[in-house]
């Protein structure tokens, strides 16, 4: 039986980059950039009209004029207007480029207009206001999005503005997810006494597909030699596996033996940690298994503890900050298993807080709804103090 730190590290150790793969920009949502993004030019690339108005020259106002003749209008998407003598302006809109000798935008709101003159309802207007100057966001060439960032709709913005209909990302996983279990039916059917319906390979599938991957959910009783066949044949079609049930040591708990039989090299079997203790890991070629407890707590714990990080790694992204929440009662637990019971966070005067709920064990799966993380306790303690920092891992 391996540490939680010790199977963290297994797991990430095993992490292998995804290919990159070319899509349209307009797909992209929820990928991760697999190059990095440049300016093409100056953001903005001129200087801009911020406010309907007019434009003068901050001369004139040193020089005492208030009441300007009016010399045409520049609006969004025209080329840029000339110079059209001191004591002038021009009419502009949000968005246009800057006519050329002028470096003031004045409001409609803060002048009166008689036929072609514009007057100033207030003259102590500072040169550069209302204008947006070129570069002042980004120069050209200089990086705007870094590769390894999920793409976001501020990213696909950006990217569309530098002129990029196709983007470089990581290739997302194709993931077949497999219950197994002789009390298992669909979600559809009536099950009988001794029955439950299947939830964990649809509620694993949730978090997987608003990760950005594409799942699969399959169900194999609880048969040997159906295991070794599907298992094999599922193998071959994706790129990762995982499995929740069938991994402990009861004599119905095939799957630590067919994956073996299946040459699926074993990586560790056995984690100190409570709930999840019969976590299965291991690799074969470059897909890999993650074979999770059955008890709905179990498998989702450990999703969150190590198979998204594992798949965060494979994407580049970079590792989240660990959170923090102070404890707000005492709390003890068997040791040595690292003890992860669920916690409601809160803040309380700007501190993050975790109100121990653990439920009724882990297959108490409703009691995952009335909490948003796990709370990590250490394996070497018994006993936690009220007030203690400790890490948790959210899961909404």
């Amino acid at each position: 039986m391996v540490s939680v730190q010790e199977a963290l590290d297994v797991v990430l150790n095993a992490a292998v980059q995804r290919p990159i793969i070319q899509i349209s920009l307009a797909e992209s949502e929820g990928t991760v950039l697999a190059e990095d993004v440049y300016a093409d030019r100056d953001f903005p690339p001129f200087d801009r009209v911020c406010m309907d108005g007019i434009c003068i020259h901050s001369d004139a106002l040193k020089d005492g004029d208030t009441i300007f003749e009016l010399k045409g209008m520049a609006a969004a998407g025209m080329p840029r207007m000339n110079f059209q003598g001191k004591g002038s302006a021009i009419e502009v809109m949000t968005g246009a480029i800057l006519p050329e000798g002028y470096n003031i935008v004045i409001p409609f709101e803060e002048i009166a207009t008689v036929e072609n003159e514009a007057r100033l309802l207030r003259p102590d207007w500072k040169e550069g206001a209302n204008i947006h100057k070129k570069g002042r966001d980004r120069k050209k060439g200089s990086l705007l999005i870094s590769k390894g960032t999920k793409i976001g709709a501020p990213e696909i913005g950006v990217i569309a503005t530098v002129g990029l209909s196709t983007i470089a990302v990581y290739k997302a996983f194709n993931i077949a997810i497999v219950s197994t279990g002789d009390e298992l039916v669909g979600i559809d059917e009536i099950p009988a006494s001794y029955q439950i319906r299947t939830s964990n390979s649809i509620q694993l599938a949730s978090v997987l597909k608003r990760e950005g991957h594409t799942t699969r959910c399959f169900h194999i009783n609880d048969d040997q030699k159906k295991l070794e066949q599907n298992l094999g044949r599922i193998m071959d079609e994706y790129d990762m596996l995982i499995l929740s049930g069938g991994v402990s040591r009861g004599k119905l708990d095939f799957v630590p033996a067919v994956l073996e039989s299946l040459q699926v090299e074993k990586l560790f079997h056995r984690v100190a940690q409570k709930p999840g203790k019969p976590f299965w890991f291991g690799i074969k070629g470059n897909t890999p298994v993650f074979a999770f407890p059955g008890n709905p707590v179990s498998s989702f714990l450990c999703l969150h503890k190590y198979a998204l990080p594992f798949i965060h790694k494979c994407m580049t992204l970079p590792s989240s900050p660990q959170s923090y929440a102070v404890l707000e009662e005492r709390v003890s637990f068997k040791k040595p298993l690292t003890y992860f019971p669920t916690v409601e966070l809160f803040y309380k005067n700007g501190v993050l807080h975790a109100n121990l709920k653990p439920g009724q064990g882990s297959g108490d799966l409703s009691n995952l709804m009335n909490n948003n993380a796990f709370v990590e306790l250490d394996a070497t303690l018994s006993e936690i103090d009220k007030g203690a920092l400790l890490p948790v891992i959210r899961y909404r």
